[in-house]
């Protein structure tokens, strides 16, 4: 009787221990499958976007000046944007910059492009109606998940005032949404929109010394109004400590 019990005991005990085994592997598989801390580069600035930022973020990095003891990434892609991944995919592109760089701090400016349809599972979304206002929302958070994926800072800068007629609203209508997503997200947005723009808030081509400030396009901006811009950029981002020190 003595030894039945024994051996009921030292059975008890090894299935009690193999539970513990288990338990013990389970947390370790856990452990070992718990993602990495991303490695950035503490000194990279990614400047990405579309035309207006191909034309900001080197004025950007000349303010910062080639001593500063930052290095920088141009990757400002002319005519893109959200709504055309077929003719350049942000969220693809952007991936791979991350990767090939860790930039510590990314200025993203979007949406000049933006002012139109968007195709998705063959379906059109029209400009401005809901389903449209959500997937570009969507496509916003995705760049945002990308950068944080990363370990990256996201900054997002406004494009200044438009003057080519009808732009205008519609690129400030997009400004709204992105805006929003990104105090939703709790990432920074500076607003470039009056930059540029007159006493009246209305959009001026030139500067008030002559020199001109925009393009004859009333989109794009000239090296005068970059550095305008540059500064704007500069000085908020100093203000709300978003830039990554070099000591």
């Amino acid at each position: 009787m003595k030894i039945m019990l024994t051996l009921q005991r030292r059975t008890e005990i090894l299935k009690k221990l193999a539970v513990l085994l288990i338990v013990i592997a389970v947390i370790a598989g856990a452990c070992m499958k718990k993602p990495r801390t991303p490695v950035v580069d503490a000194t990279c600035f990614l400047f990405a976007g579309d035309s207006i930022m191909a034309g900001m973020g080197p004025a950007i990095a000349g303010e910062l000046g080639r001593n500063s003891g930052f290095s920088f990434v141009q990757k400002g892609k002319v005519s893109s944007g959200l709504c055309r991944p077929d003719f350049y995919n942000w969220p693809v592109q952007l991936q791979k910059f991350t990767e090939a760089f860790h930039p510590a701090c990314i200025f993203f400016c979007i949406g000049t492009n933006d002012t139109q349809p968007m195709r998705i599972n063959g379906r059109i979304l029209e400009f401005k109606s809901k389903e449209w206002q959500n997937e570009y929302r969507r496509r916003v958070e995705e760049i945002i998940n990308i950068a944080r994926r990363s370990g990256a800072d996201i900054i997002f800068v406004s494009p200044p005032i438009m003057g080519r007629k009808g732009l205008g609203p519609n690129v400030d209508y997009i400004n709204g949404i992105i805006k929003n997503t990104c105090i939703r997200n709790h990432v920074f947005y500076i607003d470039l929109w009056h930059y540029l723009a007159d006493e009246h808030g209305q959009y001026q081509r030139y500067d008030y010394d002559g020199t001109p400030l925009r393009a004859k396009d009333g989109v794009h901006v000239t090296p005068h109004g970059n550095r305008k811009l540059a500064r704007a950029v500069l000085q908020t981002a100093k203000k709300y400590s978003l830039l990554p020190s070099t000591h």
